[in-house]
């Protein structure tokens, strides 16, 4: 296994960017940043136009602020390990 060029923790810190950067900056928080195969047994069912290699990116999972109980999707970020761009941003096709 390769390196990481970006750690979680910058992860972090490009997803806070990214996040206060973003139209309404207040709607998420960052829950955790883990490993994507840690996630429901590595199966991330977003809408991907072309599905990236999830395991060379840092699996950001988002927490909304403010809790409206409606059944909703997880919303997540993919961060590539190694030049820290965003790969992917929006729903992880987990609802229902």
């Amino acid at each position: 296994m390769a390196i990481d060029k970006i750690s979680c923790d910058q992860a972090r810190s490009i997803a806070n960017d990214l996040l206060r950067l973003s139209k309404d900056p207040v709607q998420f928080e960052i829950d955790s940043i883990i490993d994507p195969r840690e996630w429901h047994n590595g199966k991330i069912g977003g809408y991907f136009r072309r599905p990236p290699r999830i395991e060379d990116c840092w699996l950001v999972v988002l927490r909304r602020r403010v809790i409206d109980n409606i059944l909703r999707s997880t919303e997540i970020m993919l961060i590539d390990r190694m030049s820290g761009h965003l790969v992917y941003q929006g729903s992880a096709g987990d609802e229902g």
